[in-house]
């Protein structure tokens, strides 16, 4: 149980709801609906047979409370689509929570405090796949009359349309929605409406919820299509629209197709066995990697030496060229602990993790990374905590710094430790947390690039506890086989300017959010915050080199008469000249401050670590 100083408990996200009709589920609705249950949603699942295949934690409800099982109608062609309409907007009616298609697969949490929640489609129309609205809102009563027995005749039906439905009525003496265009009781009929009542302005971007479009749906079959590549950050829904997939999302999906994603978390709901799943391991340990030679094989001992054994080890070979890969089935044929998974493509630092952790199967999950080290008593002092803290959803450690060859060259800062910063004080290769809170948070964005870890902190943090314990469990190798060092050295700098300026904005209270969407491209010749150039020289200093910023630093920094100026000029000057003595002097001055630090700190087990203050209703300090 949570201690009571660690502050009330998190408020349920709220309940989503959804229907079926029909004998059983099959995979893909199975993955979606999991999807809504790992992000945190209660969800209730309509129906009037029960249907197999349910997965577990949904609750199924008698749909009769809502409409009557006589009142179901269906499409000449047998489908219920349109039935399906006139029930969300029912439940709507009836103050139930939040409509969400059976084909909606859920990235992120719900969190949208607006009272109306529906997002663009396209460039013309709303969908209506995910919905909520007050139960007594304007935009219901429209809506539902579209299923009087005899309805007006919709205006944004086709001419054609519209003079069909007007020779029935001359012809019947009424009109029936069953023939009308399946769509006319969706999208459009939701778009006219929020129009007619002025609410089409609270209509998220199309990237929030319909990032792909209908005429697109056959990408879940393509295994050279990404969904990281298809997503933006502000993404929290797919719409795999079934009408579109229905005919081949049930028949065996290509090797490396989302779809054969989809079907394997669906299939994995119901049960059905996995070569791998012969028991669940408490602890994921994640290892995303390209070209990680030479030091790879030594970071994967490392965790194979771990003192807690209770974890399955999966390794993605992210489109290695360097021997990376068979130096990995070496190991994967002596650990039955390791999963050896494969692309053949990079995918980039965040879409790499991502991808990795999509495939573990433990609630904990912890970061590897190919070129650094584990302390043998790491994951389990990790595990530990996370038995004693349920309030935490993240815990690091300190770590320390070696280079090439082995050598430590950096201490570990416990001064950090004492004062307030929006920078981690652990490394990301120290890093575990719950897969949950992970999901929640909305994974890794590839659009924080280089610091795709400090972005995903700031976000788990609004939700959790996140701690640190204060010791050197983790090792960080100074290498030039650093990702930030075998890439472009603008494009580097600019993704860390980037950091600084949205770590400024957090800390400010601020979101910084905005800063990663379409609008961030920098304009030409603005200048970057000074940090970047000690941030982006600091892998070189501590590998033994000379930091070699100072041309890029002349160029493209943005000096002022600041604090962070005067310290950049300095570390950046002293470098150049003289890389030897300022390792020298920030190894002793780093040491001083550590003897103050430490005893300080006394004998603490574990502290946390807050980037900003969280409003009262989270976790607290114990």
């Amino acid at each position: 149980m949570t201690d009571a100083a660690s502050g009330p408990a998190p408020t349920p996200l709220e309940r989503c709801n959804s229907l079926w009709i029909g004998p059983s589920l099959g995979p893909v609705e199975r993955a979606c609906l999991r999807s809504v249950l790992r992000q945190g949603h209660p969800l209730s699942l309509y129906c009037y047979d029960e249907p197999e295949g349910v997965p577990s934690g949904v609750e199924l409800r008698d749909a009769a409370e809502v409409i009557p099982r006589e009142e179901i109608i269906r499409h000449p062609n047998g489908g219920v689509s349109i039935f399906a309409n006139r029930f969300r907007y029912e439940l709507q009616r009836l103050g139930r929570g939040i409509w969400i298609d059976c084909d909606v697969y859920l990235l992120a949490p719900l969190l949208f405090p607006r009272p109306h929640l529906f997002g663009w489609q396209c460039d013309e129309l709303i969908g209506n796949g995910v919905l909520r609205t007050p139960a007594d809102s304007p935009l219901l009563p429209p809506l539902l009359a579209l299923f009087d027995g005899d309805p007006p005749i919709p205006l944004w039906l086709s001419r054609s349309a519209r003079l069909a439905a007007h020779l029935r009525r001359w012809r019947t003496g009424r009109n029936d929605v069953t023939l009308m265009p399946r769509a006319t009781t969706g999208p459009h009929a939701l778009t006219r409406t929020a129009r007619e009542t002025g609410l089409d302005g609270e209509a998220l971007p199309r990237d929030a919820l319909y990032p792909i479009r209908w005429q697109d749906a056959d990408w879940i079959v393509d295994p050279s299509v990404r969904l990281e590549d298809r997503i933006t950050g502000h993404t929290v829904a797919v719409h795999f629209w079934n009408e579109c997939i229905r005919e081949f999302k049930n028949a065996a999906a290509p090797a490396g197709s989302f779809l054969a994603r989809l079907q394997e978390e669906g299939q994995e709901e119901t049960g059905a066995p996995r070569a791998v799943d012969a028991a669940t391991p408490s602890l994921s340990v994640v290892m995303p990697v390209h070209d990680g030679m030479p030091y790879v094989e030594e970071s994967v001992a490392s965790i194979l030496a771990q003192s807690f054994t209770d974890f399955e080890f999966v390794i993605g070979d992210d489109g290695s060229s360097d021997g990376t890969g068979e130096a990995l089935e070496r190991w994967a044929a002596r650990d039955d602990r390791i999963r050896l998974i494969r692309r053949e493509r990079k995918s980039g630092l965040a879409g790499g993790a991502n991808w990795v952790i999509a495939e573990a199967r433990a609630p904990l999950i912890a970061i590897a990374h190919a070129d650094d080290l584990s302390h043998p008593d790491r994951l389990g002092r990790q595990v530990e905590t996370f038995r004693a803290r349920p309030e935490l959803d993240l815990v690091g450690t300190l770590w320390n710094g070696i280079d090439e060859e082995g050598r430590e060259v950096r201490p570990a800062d416990y001064w950090r430790l004492l004062r307030r910063s929006p920078f981690a004080p652990f490394s990301h290769s120290s890093a575990m947390f719950r897969r949950t809170a992970f999901e929640r948070a909305g994974r890794y964005r590839s659009e924080a690039e280089y610091w795709e870890d400090l972005d995903l902190y700031f976000r788990i943090a609004e939700q959790g506890g996140v701690a640190v314990i204060p010791e050197a469990l983790s090792t960080v190798r100074h290498a030039r086989v650093s990702t930030r060092l075998r890439n472009d050295p603008a494009r580097v700098e600019d993704a860390v300017d980037l950091m600084y300026r949205s770590t400024a904005r957090y800390s400010a209270g601020g979101d910084h959010g905005d800063l990663l969407g379409p609008g961030r491209a920098r304009a030409a010749g603005e200048k970057l915050h000074p940090m970047t150039f000690i941030s982006c020289g600091s892998t070189r200093l501590w590998s033994g080199r000379s930091p070699a910023v100072l041309g890029r630093m002349w160029k493209r920094a943005g000096f002022g008469l600041d604090a962070a100026s005067l310290k950049t000029l300095v570390w950046v000057l002293w470098g150049t000249a003289s890389p030897r003595t300022l390792r020298l002097s920030l190894r002793t001055m780093m040491r001083l401050r550590n003897a103050v630090a430490r005893r300080l700190l006394g004998d603490l087990d574990v502290i946390e670590w807050r980037p900003r203050e969280r409003p009262p209703s989270g976790p607290g300090r114990q």
